[in-house]
């Protein structure tokens, strides 16, 4: 009796404050990613930087890689205006929006199942070894997650369809993929059509969601159909550079189904939840609860196939789902009704989960961190990233550029024919790189050849001004004679 009296009043506890530990573990759990010294950017991050130098000087600083979503970039550059750092701010807008995103799942499923079922899936979607890692990294997938778990919670407290259009049209300007977002209301109006033939009112739902998507993003069309002639060309662009990256790095199709496996213990629990939804629908007509589960399946499952569909494979691209994953699975779970009442279960499965996830997590960040993780070495960061470059200046990898006002010659994808075709006139001053930085898969011998090319043709009119080596990489600044 008294270890059952015990036990109800951890469970009132964690009940009623069970979402605040919840967010406090979060915070604990990323904060020391906060203070790791010289961490190294990644590439991505180091584009969007440069972007934002280059939207706020109009073009006279940094550059530009067409294919990416303006959003990220304008948040990252506006502190720079400011004369802020912007890779400090930059990290800080990270690391608040990764929390926020645990709040916002806990909402969703306070909403859909209950405030228990909530708290469970805030701590799960804590515990997310890939959402823990990429919370302090200078990347757009926390701020897509975020505004992606945003227009949901709209979705799900029935909002205005013009306010779901403006946050579909921001979380397409931050990924392009996640234009698939309007999937999820656009099925729910095509449902409750089919269910109750209310033409006029669907009609006006999907026009109101159609201006608030245009709203935000026809401005940003217009702006490329002006400077490019063709409005198109960000996706055209960003579909061929996802094959050509595709072509030299690419992983198994069962990538990320087992990385889900190891992100919850909830993913197999979430691909039968399609089945308990609709057979709440066949008990109970009227919850339209149900059809939004549906729609919001049918968005996770799409994204899950085209992701799996591409070559190129990481982790962060399923945190726009890993949520959503947690979400259904929480559902299914709450379903079960001796779950549901036992109070005494309920906390043994809290801590099962805990400890599960923990282990998990665990095993996981400790394979990020030695996958993706470098620090990079005080003289390195002095001497290399922060050098004296003079005149115009030549780079395969845009981290450069981000250490410094610069605007660069940007050879994205490394060394092409026309660069070594027309070297003699590419009147660059300077070029600074690393061996890393012009990947060559083993069977590209075109790539090596020309990768060598230019390295001979740098030795004969250009002096070597620095050249160290740090965890494999190869560093070179070499300046015209």
């Amino acid at each position: 009796m008294i270890v059952k009296n015990g036990l109800n009043k951890i469970y009132n506890i964690l009940y009623k404050h069970g979402i605040y530990l919840v967010l406090l573990l979060s915070i604990i759990l990323r904060i020391f990613d906060l203070i790791i010294p010289n961490k190294s950017l990644f590439w991505d991050g180091a584009v969007y930087l440069e972007m934002g130098k280059y939207i706020f000087s109009t073009g006279k600083l940094g550059l530009i890689e067409i294919f990416r979503p303006p959003l990220y970039p304008l948040m990252l550059g506006l502190p720079w205006k400011l004369n802020l750092n912007p890779i400090i701010i930059g990290t800080i807008i990270t690391f608040v929006l990764s929390i926020a995103s645990i709040y916002l799942i806990f909402l969703i499923v306070k909403k859909i199942a209950n405030k228990k079922m909530g708290i469970i899936a805030a701590l799960l979607f804590a515990l997310s070894p890939t959402h823990i890692f990429y919370s302090t990294k200078i990347l757009n997938d926390n701020i897509s997650t975020f505004l992606i778990l945003l227009t949901i919670y709209f979705f799900i407290k029935n909002k205005n369809y013009f306010w779901i259009g403006i946050l579909c049209g921001l979380s397409f300007l931050t990924r392009f993929t996640n234009g698939l977002l309007l999937i999820i209301p656009i099925s729910y109006i095509f449902m409750k059509f089919l269910k109750y033939k209310e033409f006029k009112i669907k009609i006006k739902k999907i026009l109101l969601l159609g201006i608030g998507f245009l709203i935000i993003t026809a401005p940003y069309f217009l702006i490329i159909q002006k400077q490019y002639g063709d409005f198109t060309l960000p996706l055209r662009a960003g579909s061929l550079i996802i094959k050509k990256v595709g072509e030299s790095i690419s992983q198994n199709t069962n990538y990320y189904s087992e990385g889900l496996k190891s992100e919850t213990p909830l993913f197999l629990v979430s691909i039968i939840s399609i089945f308990i939804i609709l057979l709440q629908i066949n008990r109970n007509k009227k919850n339209e609860k149900n059809l939004k589960l549906i729609s919001i399946y049918i968005f996770t499952l799409i994204v899950f196939i085209y992701h799996t569909h591409l070559a190129r494979k990481e982790m962060r691209y399923m945190l726009m789902i890993i949520p959503l994953v947690i979400l259904l699975g929480i559902y299914t779970i709450s379903k079960i009704k001796i779950i549901n009442k036992n109070r005494i279960l309920n906390l043994i499965i809290i801590i099962i989960i805990t400890i599960l996830s923990y282990n998990k997590m665990n095993i996981e960040l400790t394979n990020y961190e030695n996958e993706f993780l470098t620090k990079e070495p005080t003289e390195l960061i002095n001497n290399y990233y922060n050098a004296d470059l003079k005149g115009s200046v030549g780079i395969f990898n845009p981290k450069i550029a981000a250490y410094q006002d610069i605007k660069p010659v940007y050879y994205l994808g490394g060394v092409n024919e026309e660069l070594l075709m027309n070297f003699d006139n590419q009147n660059i001053t300077t070029f600074i790189f690393s061996n890393c930085d012009i990947y060559c898969a083993e069977f590209n011998i075109d790539c090596q050849n020309r990768t060598r090319d230019l390295m001979q043709q740098l030795n004969s009119q250009y002096d070597l001004e620095y050249n160290k080596t740090y965890n494999w990489c190869e560093y070179y600044i070499f300046e015209k004679n």
